[in-house]
């Protein structure tokens, strides 16, 4: 699409509130491990690009997944000032859930209901 490499983690490093989010399900399918996936990859090799042309082997990793994984969460919900509403999973807050089974390739589960904890009960449907 002719719009350069990404600057989302670069933005992040420069101190800007930075999310990670899906415009357009034609491009990938609307779920969020896509562009977690292609944000980190990219990332990865502009950071180790230098390295790699000296011939050596970058010893360690200067994005992580933890990285990725608060750009695509947490990181949005500050990019956009909601961090009273859907920060954290706490009562009175909203959230969208997904659950990743880890004891299989890649074995999902999402929860597409919005929830919302508005009782002493630790989730409730709205």
């Amino acid at each position: 699409m002719a719009m350069g490499w990404p600057e989302a983690f670069r933005a992040s490093r420069l101190g800007c509130k930075t999310g990670l989010g899906v415009d357009s399900s034609a491009i990938c399918s609307g779920g969020m491990f896509f562009p977690m996936r292609l944000t980190l990859q990219t990332q990865r090799a502009i950071d180790n690009v230098a390295i790699m042309a000296s011939g050596k082997i970058p010893l360690k990793l200067k994005t992580t997944v933890d990285d990725v994984l608060y750009m695509a969460t947490f990181g949005g919900a500050a990019a956009m000032h909601r961090e009273n509403d859907i920060w954290s999973l706490e009562m009175g807050k909203l959230a969208d859930l997904i659950l990743v089974r880890t004891d299989g390739p890649w074995e999902t589960l999402t929860l597409q209901r919005r929830w919302s904890c508005t009782r002493r009960r630790r989730m409730s449907l709205p």
